[in-house]
């Protein structure tokens, strides 16, 4: 896996990993997988271009 998931609960973190294990085994389809993964999963934060200019300006990334 990459980057660290934000779950919603310790709970769903353990539904999720386990489905997640199924899918990689091939035993629950992807349309299964996005299902698990919008009920787990913290949603992603949407940023508009002024945040995200002044968070990089905040953290002087180039």
């Amino acid at each position: 896996m990459g980057r660290p998931r934000g779950y919603k609960s310790n709970v769903k973190a353990a539904l999720h990993e386990t489905a997640l294990d199924l899918h990689e085994a091939g035993l629950i389809d992807k349309e299964t997988m996005r299902r698990f993964d919008e009920s787990c999963l913290t949603p992603v934060r949407k940023f508009t271009a002024e945040e995200i200019r002044a968070l990089r300006e905040r953290e002087q990334v180039g």
